[in-house]
């Protein structure tokens, strides 16, 4: 059904099969049944389909999680084989004769933090729980691909992501290190050598507590790339208790960005003063490739990861269009175009154009009740 904005911008509102559905909390794309789909998952533990060409639901949902779906991802984007995660466990998805089928790939509770990437083409997918572990699965055959203890003490781990770079594994972790002096307001983001247990650098970069949550690693033309808060204490001695940085005026002016880092060289590529980031995925454009973050600030904005040694305060654009803080990105390529599908916590669902000359005059919406 279509409705108008005042403005006078067409957009559609929906359910999917008819049935009301809330708050949207991941998204990924891929390919379903043989078909190029969005999956979005949500609040209600059921995880939805929506074709990438039409934007209308593309079969039935999954309802196997008992409780919210933290986590979408396909295998591949041409493998119909889907990987979801929730605070219950991590399930594999495969559409099977019109009846699909998930098989449990772990069973863990207190999960907090998910990623999954593709090493010699397989499949891995990572689950950190709070206790600072972060344990690494072969999607395919469920069996153990290693594990990393990020954490010196219980309730340490805020956030992580895996990758690859140089062929090996690595790992992102945000953890409160409660060794270093001050530091339990102070979270540390590092970089692991998965096999090792070591850390890449020698330093770790400090980030707030609003953004521990958000760490990301995307890989843009074969570059790995770290998404993570902004070291808010660099101009400090953090370990001076007379020189503390929660009460400087610069703090609260930061504390909500963010920045890309190329992770094999240690360096700021970019960073963006609009919000605190969520999730992060790579997207290709007619400007070259983008690094789209979703933001708490319920925004979607663009990044240009090739700026070097001069980062701009700007993103490349800023997509203004959803209500609530943005949960999930996800892109793909219909009949040349780049899509991308944009989730929140309010329930909306958006598809847009990427090149679009004004996108936002030509993006459809999904609105979930």
């Amino acid at each position: 059904m279509a409705e108008t904005h005042a403005d006078g911008r067409e957009h559609t509102v929906d359910t999917h099969d008819g049935q009301p559905i809330g708050p949207v909390t991941a998204l990924a794309a891929g390919r379903w049944a043989g078909r190029p789909v969005f999956a979005s998952g949500g609040a209600d533990g059921a995880v939805r389909f929506w074709d990438t060409a039409t934007r209308q639901p593309a079969g039935p949902a999954l309802t196997a999680h008992t409780g919210e779906v933290d986590f979408v991802a396909f295998a591949g984007p041409d493998r119909d084989l889907l990987v979801t995660g929730g605070d219950d466990e991590v399930l594999r998805w495969s559409p099977g004769d019109g009846a699909p089928h998930a098989e449990p790939v772990v069973r863990s509770g207190s999960v907090i933090a998910y990623g999954m990437t593709e090493l010699d083409g397989s499949a891995v997918v990572s689950v950190g729980t709070r206790d600072g572990w972060v344990r690494l699965y072969d999607v395919a055959t469920g069996s153990p691909r290693g594990e990393l203890y990020a954490g010196q003490d219980v309730h340490l781990l805020e956030g992580a992501d895996i990758g690859v770079l140089d062929g090996r594994l690595v790992a992102l972790t945000v953890v409160h290190d409660r060794a270093v002096p001050t530091s339990a307001m102070l979270p540390i983001a590092t970089v692991w050598d998965v096999a090792s247990g070591k850390p890449l650098h020698d330093e770790p970069w400090r980030v707030p507590e609003e953004t521990a949550t958000a760490c990301r690693l995307v890989t843009v033309d074969g570059r790995l790339i770290a998404v993570t808060g902004i070291d808010t204490t660099a101009q400090y001695d953090v370990e001076d208790e007379d020189d503390f940085p929660y009460q400087s005026e610069f703090f609260y002016e930061t504390v909500l960005h963010f920045r890309l880092a190329d992770v094999a060289r240690d360096e700021e590529l970019n960073y963006c003063t609009v919000g605190a980031p969520g999730h992060a995925t790579v997207a290709r454009s007619a400007r070259g490739p983008v690094v789209l973050v979703a933001l708490d600030s319920s925004e979607v904005v663009a990044l240009d990861p090739h700026l070097g040694d001069k980062p701009g305060e700007s993103p490349e654009f800023c997509y203004t269009w959803h209500g609530a803080p943005v949960t999930g990105v996800a892109t793909a390529e219909v009949n040349g175009r780049t899509i991308v599908a944009s989730g929140d916590r309010g329930g909306s669902l958006r598809f847009w154009d990427l090149d679009a000359p004004d996108p936002d005059r030509t993006h459809t919406m999904l609105h979930q009740y």
